[in-house]
């Protein structure tokens, strides 16, 4: 589908595979009867066949009746046509992006010339993270805010964010720029101000809370399925906020149960929040049933995205933080967004000569097919720097 239209991929006869082109419907007038073929053979294959109702002929001589019809004897479904095939698959995927139409800011697009899949089912969507079972939600009645003016946050003025902003930055430094962007001298925490500070929504450390400001498709790729670009001419800059990662806070023992079942489908959407002191994750955010557009994110060896964790909304907790997406560098359009699902990706200013974890965990790459494939998905990222397999 493209701009809500049906397309199809064409091999011209006597052209090479290079000079394919996807058509709309209108183009494939002299092609009706290969087309209802294709659509049918397709889509109509799971139909339920159903048994013919028992009529006895006209022609018997001996009077009888139909019988009463059993379980089985239900009408039968009528085959498809293209029309209605397309009319459906057009409605799913309208119904799909009626959903992300709750998301504040830009239009989220659906696009799907690849195959006939939906929106996941009984996917819900949120804009911000919900409490499960055993997860007390922060009281932020209890936690710390500054009184600045608008403006006027600051290390220097005395705000109280500021400072805190700073000395949990291991460069001792505000961690953010005047346009709110990311600064380069950034650890992986930033600490912002939260919706007691009177501030207001203009504060450089708040733009994480202002909502999503650029227009996305969610776009379904061969061989990894769905996916998000840009969908606008404007690119993103470099050290930007492009989304928090919503879903279900769950505890890591809740969390456990699931990664089994996950692990069956050789996939995950837990995030581990686990970038307290101690390293060990108390809760874990599912995003399986429920969340963003960031749910949609695929996975790269080279990604555009950076991970950082937000303080300051979560009254404190460092157990809560919550997980953001930022552009490590300039993202145009068109260009699919991903991270590193396995942590290992440092943005560039994050990087340090004597950082050498990643030449460290190279040994974890050497071990046998077999042991990689029960433990491991191969990774289809496709950058020169592939890994070729993603731990799940």
């Amino acid at each position: 589908m493209r701009d809500k239209a049906p397309h199809f991929y064409v091999k011209w006869l006597g052209w090479p595979h290079s000079a394919n082109t996807w058509e709309p419907l209108e183009n494939l007038g002299n092609c009706a009867e290969i087309f209802r073929e294709f659509m049918i053979s397709s889509l109509a294959k799971n139909m339920a066949v159903v048994n013919p109702l028992s009529i006895p002929s006209s022609s018997s001589p001996t009077p009888s009746t139909i019988p009463s019809p059993t379980p089985s004897d239900r009408p039968a479904t009528p085959t498809p046509t293209p029309t209605t095939v397309i009319d459906s698959l057009t409605q799913a995927l309208q119904e799909f992006e009626d959903i992300f139409s709750q998301s504040p800011g830009p239009r989220i697009a659906v696009e799907n010339d690849i195959d006939h899949q939906a929106c996941p089912e009984g996917f819900t969507y949120l804009n911000t993270s919900i409490y499960g079972s055993g997860v007390q939600e922060p009281d932020m009645d209890f936690s710390s805010f500054c009184r600045c003016e608008p403006g006027q946050c600051a290390v220097e003025n005395g705000c109280d964010c500021m400072i805190e902003a700073a000395e949990v930055n291991e460069f001792d430094q505000v961690p953010f720029e005047k346009d709110g962007r990311v600064s380069e001298k950034a650890s992986r925490l930033l600490w912002e101000c939260n919706s007691r500070c009177g501030c207001g929504p203009s504060c450089i450390s708040k733009a994480s809370q202002n909502g999503r400001k650029f227009a996305l498709k969610i776009k379904r790729f061969p061989g990894k399925g769905w996916g998000v670009v840009l969908n606008q001419a404007d690119p993103i800059p470099p050290r930007t906020c492009v989304a928090r990662y919503t879903g279900e806070i769950i505890t890591i023992k809740d969390a456990e149960v699931r990664e089994r079942h996950y692990k069956d489908l050789r996939q995950t959407w837990l995030f581990d929040l686990d970038y307290n002191a101690e390293g060990e994750a108390v809760y874990t955010v599912d995003a399986y049933k429920c969340g963003n557009e960031s749910h949609f994110f695929n996975h790269s060896c080279d990604p555009n995205l950076s991970v950082y964790m937000l303080g300051g909304s979560s009254a404190g907790d460092l157990d809560l933080m919550i997980p953001s997406f930022w552009s490590n560098r300039e993202i145009r359009q068109g260009e699919e967004l991903t991270f590193d699902y396995t942590g290992r990706f440092v943005a560039p200013w994050l990087r340090r000569e004597e950082d050498d974890s990643d030449e460290e965990e190279e040994g974890d790459e050497e071990e046998g097919e077999e042991d990689a494939s029960k433990r491991k998905s191969s990774c289809m990222c496709g950058a020169a720097s592939c890994r070729k397999w993603i731990s799940f």
